[in-house]
């Protein structure tokens, strides 16, 4: 619990565009690991892939479409999560 508090306290100390950064690539991270899991179990559903993600790659991107990058990420992700735990 006391990791879990450090690095909370340690990313609410990050500047914005880092905190993005640290955001897409746990983001990114996840959902690899349950495509992975998915491939594992011959789950054949593709990775939702919207472009919105990409302007998690731009250098001056706006709240507005930070938020729905990050939405566009959390979807694919709970989509394979449910691939994995229904097949």
């Amino acid at each position: 619990m006391e990791v879990y508090r450090n690095l909370i306290n340690t990313f609410s100390k990050l500047d914005t565009k880092t905190k993005r950064e640290e955001i897409k690539g746990e983001l990114q991270e996840t959902l690899m690991v349950f495509e992975k899991l998915c491939r594992k179990k011959n789950v054949k559903n593709d990775i939702l892939l919207h472009e919105q993600m990409r302007n998690l790659e731009k250098e001056n991107i706006s709240e507005d479409e930070c938020l729905n990058a990050i939405y566009s990420y959390l979807i694919a992700i709970e989509e394979r999560i449910g691939d994995y735990f229904t097949k």
